[in-house]
């Protein structure tokens, strides 16, 4: 990789797991570091995954809209795995040095102080961090400041943890959108490529244009069957979903005597106000049920719209020497694996249609409540 990128990107959003396999992970970007540049894309991390969020030379939030504008911590020490006092003070203790240790050689000195300071401050209860054009200290979180020049980090409220604002106002993360463009700026790089998992993405500048078309043949056969996985896991339930939307039908008769119902003076049984409140909930229950086929069926459509112009593709893409077995072997397996799939699908296609016409019908019932009339 080192050959012909110039970087690669780590995307961060764990808050626990196993330390000692986070240093092993830490310990390889760190290496890898001395060759390619380092980025991590922090979406958020807490506890063992702060190790490898630190062993990185770059770091950038990758923000989105779900918080509705409510601060969030997207850094945070979480020492969750203990409740005894000295169990988290040494967790803390040995999270301050791993991280401190995974620090890249070749930061530039302003960052470094500012990492450690960040560090101590995650790792420390009770302590913000107050920073100026010249300096960046800890303070104790019960204690005023002394000048009114320095900028206070509430580091302590948040877990302790810093938010995404904080974090770009320090210098060390600024906030990104969710789109290869802006990272590439970020970057300052010609071009930023994922490589089939979302998960990793490669940096590239004047990349060697071999190895490019190569990495896209990749990412068009792991495309294709991704594509296929969700046609599996939507389809692999399907049945089960589809009788149980079928067997909630509230107006067959042997069910209508499960709602409350009372005598009117028509000599009728017809649903009690108890009966209306359990006859509205079958209702909405049924169009719950029936939505869940409309919509499975509508995206097992999509799918397979997707999966035959990527299928188009793949079987027309030519290969070099190096890629020839590869693109055969993905091939050979569509073509053994897509026509029964296909086969499948065509027999349940029209559900769409039919779940609809239940919905229609059912959502009606909530007006038109059922009655019974008395035999004489």
């Amino acid at each position: 990789v080192s050959q012909k990128y110039d970087g690669i990107t780590i995307e961060i959003r764990s808050i626990e797991g196993e330390m000692a396999s986070a240093l092993e992970i830490a310990r390889l970007i760190k290496e890898a570091g001395t060759n390619i540049q380092t980025i991590a894309l922090i979406k958020n991390a807490g506890g063992p995954a702060l190790p490898i969020l630190f062993s990185c030379e770059s770091w950038a939030v990758v923000s989105s809209d779900e918080n509705n504008g409510i601060e969030r911590p997207v850094l945070q020490t979480l020492p969750t795995f203990s409740v005894v006092p000295n169990g988290i003070r040494s967790q803390l203790a040995t999270l301050n040095i791993e991280c401190k240790g995974m620090l890249p050689a070749d930061l530039d000195e302003e960052t470094r102080k500012k990492r450690f300071a960040l560090i101590e401050a995650l790792t420390s209860p009770g302590k913000d961090i107050v920073f100026d054009e010249s300096s960046i200290a800890l303070i104790a979180s019960s204690k005023a400041l002394d000048t009114p020049d320095g900028t206070r980090m509430t580091i302590s409220q948040f877990g302790p943890g810093i938010t995404a604002a904080d974090l770009a106002k320090l210098g060390l993360a600024p906030s990104l959108t969710q789109d290869l463009p802006a990272l590439a700026q970020f970057l300052n790089v010609s071009e930023v490529e994922p490589q089939g998992d979302s998960g990793l993405v490669l940096v590239g500048d004047a990349a060697d244009v071999q190895f490019t078309q190569r990495a896209r043949l990749g990412s068009l056969i792991d495309s294709v069957f991704s594509v296929i996985d969700g046609i599996d896991s939507l389809s692999a339930s399907f049945s089960w979903t589809l009788t149980r939307a079928q067997l909630s039908e509230p107006a067959a008769l042997p069910r209508l005597w499960r709602y409350a119902m009372v005598m009117n003076e028509n000599d009728q049984w017809v649903l009690s106000e108890k009966g209306s409140e359990q006859w509205r909930e079958g209702i909405l229950n049924a169009v719950r049920l029936w939505m869940g086929i409309e919509v499975t069926v509508n995206e097992l459509t999509a799918l397979f719209a997707r999966l035959e112009v990527l299928q188009d593709e793949l079987m027309n893409r030519t290969a070099g020497r190096l890629d020839t077995d590869r693109l055969d072997a993905a091939r050979n397996l569509l073509k053994e694996i897509v026509p029964a799939k296909k086969k499948y699908f065509d027999t349940i296609s029209h559900l769409n249609t039919e779940a609809r016409e239940h919905i229609v019908r059912l959502e009606g019932m909530l007006v038109d409540l059922p009655m019974i009339p008395v035999s004489r």
